[in-house]
């Protein structure tokens, strides 16, 4: 790689969109939104600025998400997306970087070479994909070398990838289109059913972020919300508290607990003793639901840890995944350098 050339890790989520780059930390960190305009087929905003038209576009713009459950699913409007965070974070430069990009364990190699496409459409030069899983495991700060299995589960907006680490691979691993979103429609749906109110995407994301819980409580948190009126199309408030969320998204855990289940089942018998002793960590944004890593200590019978920056541990761990890699590279090279000169040494031996 080019001494002067950077390094750029990304992680483009469903819902978020992190670039982390080695010396500078975290860069960049907006939503996966891309707003476009049908009259003229013209990108308009990019990130923040197209969050900002949530639910007040007029009927020419639609705002789209670029990354639907992991993978992309407009190709256009990601490229886009990749290059503004390109163009943000590291500014003008005639040297394209090096990107590598974290991906869920259960997208398709198809799906994997259009993100590669779209990234070096972008402005990339090379392009390097990392599993979610282990790129978590250098996040966490996992010695990946370690012949010890470790247990990573991702909860991202709209996929979860569990998976087991050891000898500095993805041993075995599960992913699932289920995720921080799954928990944002079932809030919606819970208010619409019990309360006849409709609220927006804005509200829903307010309300996990604020009350939501996974533990029933005496005293539950509660929130004013507003949204229409199924009944009579009006504005209209009313109160939520945690112990309805709860309920709301109790469903959406049960999912994740039966995949983690599955995959615990076909877990070898040596790598199950390594989760009983060491545990599992937990990451992404919807992991901070309190309550959250009890319920999943309990389900599971294993100590659960919550990553120490569970809504970045994954970029941070793309950047140390590129570095690991340089380093391994200069120690291959190092030793094919030694083996090369041994075997020069012993020609010229053999010649006398």
């Amino acid at each position: 790689m080019s001494f002067f050339r950077r390094n750029i890790g990304i992680d483009v989520g469903t819902s978020k969109a992190v670039a982390y780059l080695k010396g500078r930390g975290i860069i960049f960190h907006e939503p996966s939104v891309v707003a476009l305009d049908y009259y003229n087929e013209k990108i308009i905003a990019v990130g923040e600025e197209a969050e900002a038209l949530l639910g007040r576009t007029p009927g020419n713009v639609s705002l789209i998400k670029p990354i639907e459950e992991g993978v992309i699913a407009n190709f256009e409007a990601a490229e886009h997306l990749l290059h503004y965070i390109l163009k943000k974070s590291l500014g003008r430069s005639i040297i394209k970087p090096n990107a590598i990009l974290s991906v869920p364990s259960h997208i398709t190699q198809v799906q994997k070479r259009a993100l590669m496409q779209a990234c070096k459409n972008a402005g990339a030069y090379k392009v390097f994909l990392i599993d979610e899983v282990l790129a978590s495991a250098f996040g966490i700060g996992i010695d990946i070398k370690d012949p010890l299995g470790q247990m990573i589960i991702d909860i991202g907006a709209g996929s979860v990838s569990i998976g087991v680490v050891a000898k500095g691979q993805v041993v075995l691993s599960v992913g699932r289109r289920i995720g921080g979103e799954n928990f944002n429609r079932a809030i919606k749906k819970f208010v619409a059913d019990k309360y006849d109110l409709f609220i927006g995407e804005e509200t829903t994301e307010k309300i996990k972020r604020t009350i939501a819980s996974l533990s029933k409580e005496a005293e539950p948190k509660g929130m004013e919300v507003g949204g229409r009126s199924k009944l009579y199309g009006l504005p209209t408030k009313i109160m939520l508290n945690s112990n309805e969320i709860f309920e709301a998204i109790a469903p959406v855990v049960e999912e994740i607990f039966y995949h983690l289940k599955i995959l615990l089942s076909k877990t070898p018998p040596e790598l199950s003793a390594d989760l009983v002793n060491r545990g599992a960590y937990i990451t992404g944004s919807s992991a901070q639901i309190p309550g959250f890593v009890e319920l999943l200590s309990n389900h599971l019978g294993i100590p659960v840890s919550l990553a120490e920056y569970p809504g970045t541990c994954t970029v941070r761990g793309t950047a140390k995944a590129m570095q690991w890699m340089e380093d391994y590279d200069s120690e291959g090279k190092k030793d094919y350098a030694k083996r090369d000169h041994s075997l020069e040494k012993k020609e010229i031996l053999r010649k006398r």
